[in-house]
């Protein structure tokens, strides 16, 4: 049931988004939209389903630490 709720909400929001950018005819925009709109579909469907999804905060804290380095303020 949860399934078919997000997926009600999903085409609410897309559906009318979609049609205004075909009649303005911008591709690059409605490629790049609906890649968004594929990956956020994807995980409200892997939360809807209790799959567990793994935080990224240890990934992007490693990435700003090579950038930066190490934080020595206390």
């Amino acid at each position: 049931m949860m399934i078919f709720i997000v997926t009600l909400v999903f085409l609410y929001f897309v559906i009318p988004d979609i049609i205004s950018m075909f009649k303005e005819k911008d591709y690059g925009v409605i490629v790049l939209y609906l890649s968004i709109i594929a990956i956020t579909y994807t995980l409200s469907i892997l939360i809807a389903i209790d799959v567990k999804i793994p935080s990224p905060q240890p990934i992007i804290k490693n990435v700003i630490t090579m950038v930066i380095g190490e934080s020595t303020t206390e």
